[in-house]
């Protein structure tokens, strides 16, 4: 859920107010964020998280055509502590560590951000919490960076996607 600016445009710095709305509309496991630089702007989406074996774990918080996506790779189970953000080879072949792509429209085009550097503090008990902040560069073209922050608010960690039954299943021909 996006934060609109005055005016119609989709960009903008969201008041302390309209934030306060944004956090009141999504009250489940969420993932609060914002960024200013290259594009401004804050949303408040509602997240899940899976984890395939000892592979990462893959929180996604979505809604509508902005979203974000965290990679985290480390121990299972995951510990608490801080993760360095980085782009995705490198969190991948340096574990542990995180990486964070984010993704938001305005009036004529779609916004793509990749972290290149940043920390995630995470407590990983029965449902993750932590805070994020880091630089992220433009993705899929274009130029420009932002400083982008947030924090994940009670995010349980769920099965594999393929371990729900009849994931594996083809059908009958």
């Amino acid at each position: 859920m996006k934060a609109p600016a005055p005016g119609g445009a989709r960009s903008a710095i969201v008041r302390p107010a309209a934030l306060a709305a944004l956090v009141m509309a999504c009250q489940g496991p969420r993932v609060e964020i914002e960024w200013t630089g290259a594009d401004t702007g804050a949303a408040v989406l509602p997240a899940t998280a899976t984890r395939c074996g000892a592979g990462p774990v893959e929180l996604t918080a979505i809604a509508g055509d902005t979203g974000v996506g965290i990679v985290i790779h480390g121990a299972a189970p995951l510990a608490t502590g801080r993760y360095p953000l980085t782009g995705p080879n490198e969190a991948a072949s340096s574990p542990p560590a995180a990486a964070l792509a984010a993704r938001w429209p305005d009036s004529t085009d779609i916004h793509a951000f990749r972290t290149a550097e940043g920390t995630l503090e995470l407590s990983a008990a029965d449902r993750l919490r932590g805070t994020f902040t880091g630089r992220a560069e433009r993705w899929g073209g274009g130029t420009g960076e932002i400083t982008i922050s947030g924090a994940i608010v009670g995010v349980r960690i769920g099965p594999c996607p393929s371990d729900a039954p009849g994931a594996d299943t083809v059908p009958p021909r």
